[in-house]
């Protein structure tokens, strides 16, 4: 400020409306601040509509992406997917066929004979079996096979009965390793097929061939 005499004065009042308009930019500066962080966040993430109309947002960051459900697609570890395949589905139907066939001739046997060994320890087994493939095969989303049960009609003797079995348990070690190959791409399949062919070779099989 200039007084009367000429000389220049300091002008506190200009002072402080520069102080003030410094602290207004700074202030814009951290609004402006906010506002790029938040347009940075947004971009993280995009919209997009489907088919149905309806919008969601899907993140573009890292990170794997799961799938949830079963059925043909159904997820088997986060981030990945093995897709149902032709194979799978005749890998079950084989071998839930072929384990019903076997409980049907069981339980014929057992209702001639009688609840005796090993046809009774056999046949529980057998009923476990078949609801473990079924319960494995709606997880995948197979159907389960709707035809007609093949039995063996019982035989007249025990030790027919029990070359019976021998034959059946025969079969059945020989499709699981058939089979297992086919599964592969399924590490829980897999695990069940080896199992109940397990289970037959060393349990079944040699129970029938002691009795036979």
């Amino acid at each position: 400020m200039r007084t009367g005499n000429g000389t220049q004065q300091p002008d506190d009042q200009g002072r402080e409306v520069r102080g003030v308009r410094g602290r207004a930019w700074r202030k814009g500066g951290a609004a402006a601040a906010a506002l790029l962080a938040a347009g940075l966040v947004a971009a993280a993430c995009s919209s997009s509509t489907s088919s149905n109309g309806t919008t969601s947002t899907v993140r573009t960051g890292p990170g794997p992406t799961a799938t949830a459900g079963t059925g043909p697609n159904a997820t088997v570890g986060p981030g990945t997917s093995v897709p149902a395949s032709g194979a799978l589905s005749a890998a079950f139907t084989q071998a839930i066929d072929e384990e019903r066939g076997a409980l049907a001739t069981y339980q014929g046997i057992v209702a001639v004979e009688g609840s005796v060994a090993p046809f009774d320890n056999v046949l529980a087994s057998e009923q476990q079996h078949v609801a473990t493939l079924e319960q494995s095969a709606v997880a995948h989303g197979v159907p389960l096979p709707t035809d007609p049960v093949s039995s063996v009609p019982a035989p007249a003797t025990r030790t027919a009965s029990c070359q019976v079995g021998v034959g059946i348990e025969q079969a059945i070690i020989a499709t699981y390793g058939s089979l297992l190959p086919q599964v592969a791409a399924y590490p829980d399949v897999t695990r069940i097929f080896t199992s109940l062919r397990d289970s037959s070779a060393t349990s079944h099989l040699p129970a029938f061939v002691h009795c036979a």
